[in-house]
């Protein structure tokens, strides 16, 4: 599974492109939520996705913060901030999290198998739920 994930690292922007493509298509309303330049947007999530699979390589896999007693990924606990104040809603990464192993399947469709399908379903849960709860303190607290 690491060498699938390391596979497709070259291939990120298409990726990225072709998932945001796959969203609109499955939740054409969320487009509204992208203020801004696209094409950095694109790129943060091209380099968070890096981040990511670089973490697939790593023995320890999550970093973990001591005091919070809980996996501690800053980048993308920001990033909480940044969605919830945009106005992202859970369905939105359900239809992400589809969009990407839409994208995977399509374009890796002898790679892309059943034990890929749920480490990436695994992997983006973890992801998706440290940028919900990473925006939510900051949010109440009116940062």
């Amino acid at each position: 599974m690491r060498d699938f994930f390391s596979n497709i690292e070259s291939d990120l922007p298409e990726i990225v492109s072709l998932m945001y493509e796959r969203f609109f298509e499955a939740v054409p309303e969320a487009a509204s939520l992208f203020k801004g330049d696209f094409a950095a947007q694109q790129m943060q999530f091209t380099s968070m996705l890096r981040s990511t699979i670089a973490l697939t390589r790593s023995s320890q896999l999550w970093p973990v913060d001591a005091e919070a007693g809980r996996a501690s990924l800053p980048e993308i606990e920001y990033l909480g901030l940044r969605h919830a104040c945009a106005g992202v809603q859970p369905e939105h990464f359900a239809a992400m999290k589809w969009a990407l192993a839409r994208t995977l399947a399509e374009m890796y469709p002898r790679d892309f198998d059943r034990d890929i399908e749920d480490a990436l379903s695994f992997i983006f849960d973890v992801v998706a739920k440290a940028t919900k709860t990473g925006g939510v303190p900051l949010v109440r607290k009116g940062i």
